[in-house]
Order: C-alpha cells, then sequence, then structure tokens
C-alpha cells in the first residue's frame, strides 16, 4: 500500500470516529469527570448520605457541681489561717452543753502564759497571794508574778496536781522545772479549764479570775499587744487569757477565754508558726480565725 493511501484510509477512520461522538453527545449529554474533594474542605460541607448512619456522639462529661456557700450554722475550717504552722481550735456552748467546733482539739502545744490560769487556781487555792496580785498576772499576763507564785507553791507540781483535779488528759509539766511556759496542753483541755472556773470552782475563785479576765488590758506587762484573736476579732463580750511565747520550740499565739452574753461560749485557739514568720502577721492570722468562727456564736 502506498504512503498516500495509508493516509487517505487514516483520515476516513478519523472521521468516523467523530461522527460517532457527535451522535451520543446530541442523545445524552456531555459526560462529566470527577473531581477530588479539596483537603481544606469543612466537614460542615459534607452532606451525609441519608442511607448512611448518623455517628452516635460522645457523651459530655457532668460538670463539677458548684459547692454551695457556707450557712450560719456550717463549721468553718481554720488551719488554713495559719500556712506553714499549726492550729487546734475548740468551741463549746455551756447553755446546750456541747462543742460546736473542734478542730485538731487534741493536738498538743505549748501553753505559754494559758498555764497562768492553773497558777492562778493553787494560789487562790491555797491563800498565798492576794486577790490583786493574782488579778495582776491575769490581767496584764505578768511573768514575773506568775514565776513567783511558780516556785513557791511547788513548780511542776501544780501542773500535775491540777491536771489531775480538773482531768486534763494531755496537760503535762514542763521538762525544765524552772520554764513554767514550756507546759504543755491541747485545745480540749483548756476548755476543761474554762468548764472547772464556771461549773466547779469556789465563788471566791471564779470573781478573782473572770474580773481578771474581763479587764485583759490593750498591751501586757512586757509591752505586747494582747488584743489579738477574741478581742478584736469577735464582737461580743469577752473575758480572756492570751498567751505567746518564741522559740519554744516555735513562735506561740494563743487566744481563749468566754465569749457572749452571760459568758455562754467557751473560744480556745491555739497556733504556733516558724520564728520567722513576725509577731504582727502571726496576731492577724490569729483575728482572723477568730472572726471566722462568730458564724457559730449566736
Amino acid at each position: 500500500m502506498s504512503k498516500r493511501t495509508a493516509m487517505l484510509l487514516s483520515g476516513l477512520c478519523l472521521g468516523a470516529i467523530v461522527a460517532m461522538l457527535a451522535f451520543i453527545y446530541s442523545t445524552r449529554g456531555p459526560v462529566q469527570a470527577s473531581v477530588a474533594m479539596p483537603l481544606e474542605t469543612t466537614a460542615a460541607a459534607i452532606t451525609p448520605s441519608e442511607d448512611e448512619p448518623e455517628p452516635t456522639p460522645e457523651p459530655e462529661p457532668s460538670p463539677t457541681p458548684t459547692p454551695t456557700p457556707s450557712s450560719k450554722t456550717s463549721t468553718p475550717k481554720l488551719a488554713s489561717q495559719v500556712p506553714g504552722g499549726q492550729l487546734a481550735a475548740m468551741v463549746y456552748d455551756r447553755q446546750e452543753n456541747k462543742a460546736l467546733l473542734a478542730e485538731h482539739a487534741d493536738t498538743v502545744f505549748t501553753t505559754a502564759s494559758l498555764v497562768k490560769l492553773l497558777i492562778a487556781f493553787d494560789a487562790l487555792d491555797k491563800g498565798t497571794s492576794s486577790n490583786s496580785t493574782v488579778t495582776q498576772m491575769l490581767s496584764r499576763s505578768d511573768d514575773n508574778i506568775a514565776s513567783s507564785l511558780w516556785v513557791m507553791n511547788g513548780g511542776q507540781s501544780i501542773v500535775t496536781r491540777w491536771a489531775a483535779k480538773l482531768g486534763l488528759a494531755r496537760t503535762k509539766p514542763p521538762a525544765d522545772p524552772g520554764h513554767w511556759g514550756s507546759t504543755r496542753t491541747t485545745a480540749s483541755d483548756m476548755v476543761k479549764v474554762y468548764r472547772y472556773l464556771m461549773d466547779n470552782a469556789s465563788d471566791s475563785i471564779r470573781s478573782v479570775v473572770l474580773t481578771a479576765l474581763r479587764k485583759a488590758t490593750k498591751t501586757g506587762a512586757d509591752g505586747f499587744d494582747q488584743y489579738f484573736g477574741i478581742p478584736n476579732g469577735i464582737d461580743k463580750p469577752w473575758a480572756v487569757k492570751q498567751g505567746w511565747s518564741c522559740c519554744d520550740p516555735t513562735r506561740n499565739l494563743h487566744t481563749t477565754g468566754l465569749v457572749g452574753e452571760e459568758d455562754r461560749y467557751i473560744v480556745v485557739i491555739l497556733t504556733s508558726r516558724p520564728s520567722s514568720v513576725s509577731w504582727a502577721a502571726g496576731s492577724r492570722q490569729v483575728t482572723t480565725a477568730s472572726h471566722m468562727l462568730e458564724s457559730l456564736l449566736n
């Protein structure tokens, strides 16, 4: 076959193919090419088929319940007020004859000047001191008077004797007989001390001690501001015995006493913190903790 004949046959075949495609287009419409969906297309642009089941949504976690505000009778937590230290507290309602709060109430602390209550009971009971001298020791927290009565009346035996008489399970005399401020006690034992004063002490002892506690001076005999805690933190009548001491082995601040009309409540807060914490900061801590107790005192 000649080259010219081959070209003629190729042309005829190409023409036949074009004619056939034209016929198909006229009867069926254009053939569409498939298009791949771009990767950026969002899920919202995809409509699921009616035959395809909807995916089951994952269950949402239940929200954490929001704590309800504390009610007037709820029990406050005081220990957070002494970061890096310790706090024990007890509130006793003498009218209802029950404890309203007991937080670490059996934790042992150094008494500092709180032991002067036992020294006063002992001196008044034995008649070895005048009423005015005991009043001054308690109201001004006078260390010199306390030291004199401590030595005069037997030192450590004062604590041992009165702990047995009042049922103070964890109150112990100091290891050093000459250091009365290192006597050990607890918040629950201090509540028993005040219950004895109000319920079992003789009228003469009660009168002298209560008068002194109601007349607690703004500053102690050593110049320390002793109105921290109950006096500055609770807006009710009070009769208090405070305690403070340094490096025994920590810095201690205690506020204790009778609060409210007719001395209804016994309030005890014992605290200790590192000696690096200033006295002013420690006093504020105890005052704030005392103020938190007002919701319990009707």
